[in-house]
């Protein structure tokens, strides 16, 4: 592990892989991450109320839980893979301007 102190070393790789093995678990057949796997979601303050069914795949829940699992994995096995990510939330498809 890149970390900078012997302390408490074995229970830190421990931790990490219980929630590394805990955010797979909740991946979704599409590859993707849901914010919960059931129930309605209900949003506050909303004309009639607004429902939001759980169980299904997001960018928001994939974008942050795939940060977690690249951060996990640059703890437990440094250098293993090139993790590159965008600096915000998108698909991609428009070309960055310099600066940006």
């Amino acid at each position: 592990m890149a970390i900078c102190t012997e302390h408490r070393r074995g229970e830190i790789r421990s931790w990490l892989t219980a929630k590394l093995e805990g955010l797979l678990a909740l991946q979704g057949t599409d590859g993707g991450f849901p914010d919960e796997c059931h129930g309605m979601r209900r949003i506050d303050g909303w004309v009639k109320g607004y429902e939001e069914p759980q169980g299904v795949s997001n960018t928001f829940s994939t974008w942050f839980r795939l940060i977690a699992i690249a951060m996990i994995a640059e703890t437990l096995w440094p250098g293993w893979r090139a993790w590159r990510f965008r600096r915000m939330i998108g698909i991609g498809y428009l070309k960055q301007r310099q600066g940006v």
